[in-house]
């Protein structure tokens, strides 16, 4: 009797270990299957838009512009003309060929030798 117990036992969980072997194959390979579709998610409503090209990530541009004046051109604003053209110029043209960019634009002066408009 205490052997047909025994056995009786051991197939109860050799079954009951399979079927939880199964359940955990189970959990895990539907864990993946969703993981799969959520990541594909994007690349399948890609190929559905018309015409439209994927946006590029802009390249980031940096450009630094001394602007240093004399003491004379810095006190009076009117002899400082030019060089205020100049600058402006100078941005318009950065603005103008880096258009496509990120652009920052850092202008480095030095205390009472810039002029500003």
């Amino acid at each position: 009797m205490s052997d047909e117990k025994n056995t009786k036992r051991k197939v109860m969980h050799f079954i009951f270990l399979q079927m939880a072997l199964l359940q955990e194959i189970s959990r895990v390979a539907t864990r993946s299957t969703k993981k799969m579709f959520f990541y594909q998610r994007n690349h399948i409503i890609n190929l559905f838009k018309e015409n439209e090209q994927p946006e590029k990530e802009r390249p980031k541009v940096f450009a630094a512009v001394a602007h240093i004046t004399s003491v004379e051109e810095s006190n009076n604003p009117e002899k400082g003309a030019e060089k205020i053209e100049r600058l402006r110029h100078t941005i318009d043209g950065l603005l103008t060929s880096f258009a496509h960019c990120n652009l920052t634009i850092t202008i480095q002066t030095i205390p009472n030798r810039h002029v500003t408009a």
